[in-house]
């Protein structure tokens, strides 16, 4: 005699594919990449996007409020700011991914170094705590000073500032590989110790 089949009490999973899959699963990496995709795109297509000469001075057109033909309107010096923005993706875009790649690889390969020479360690410590003391932005300031302002001087100074926490997360992923676990001290056995009951006379 077969038993009765159960009713189903959990509902039936349903199937998603690899993508719909993916997008359930990492929602957020998800989100991040198609902005990070809109932003690339827009630096790409910027001249298609109605957008006239970000550089272009026009003072008689200067501080106008945001119509038709100026989106955002214009700035102190006649610029539109539409042009500005959509524009100014493609230098943002820039200094993001040089400042990523150049931090991770620089803060891995000190991290590294650090990680595996134990006389290193402690001066690579001193000078990136040194670095930390100062503010990005004072620091930014200083290297403007010294040097002309340039694209490559602002990945430079942004580049010093998260290279700390680079370093900082591959120091304390090796530190961890690199401790041992402390010997076991093995004691001899004890024989049992057996008591005998005292009979009341």
């Amino acid at each position: 005699v077969e038993a009765p089949a159960l009713p189903a009490i959990l509902p039936t999973p349903k199937e998603r594919g690899r993508i719909m899959g993916f997008v359930y699963r990492h929602p957020t990496i998800v989100i991040g990449g198609v902005l990070v995709g809109t932003m690339i795109l827009i630096a790409l297509l910027a001249p298609l996007l109605g957008t006239k000469d970000p550089t272009a001075l026009a003072p008689a057109r200067r501080t106008r409020e945001p119509s038709a033909l100026y989106w955002f309107g214009t700035d102190m010096l006649g610029r539109d700011i539409y042009s500005r923005v959509v524009y100014g993706a493609r230098v943002s875009l820039i200094v993001g991914f040089a400042v990523a790649l150049l931090a991770s690889v620089a803060g891995l390969a000190i991290g590294l170094i650090s990680g595996f020479l134990r006389w290193a360690d402690g001066i690579i410590m001193r000078v990136m705590d040194g670095l930390m003391s100062i503010p990005a932005i004072l620091l930014a300031i200083a290297l403007m000073a010294l040097t002309r302002g340039s694209i490559q001087n602002v990945i430079i100074a942004i580049t010093i500032f998260f290279l700390y926490r680079r370093y900082k997360d591959k120091h304390a992923t090796e530190r961890a590989h690199m401790v041992r676990p402390s010997p076991i001290i093995e004691t001899p056995p004890v024989a049992p110790v057996v008591v005998d009951e005292v009979k009341e006379e």
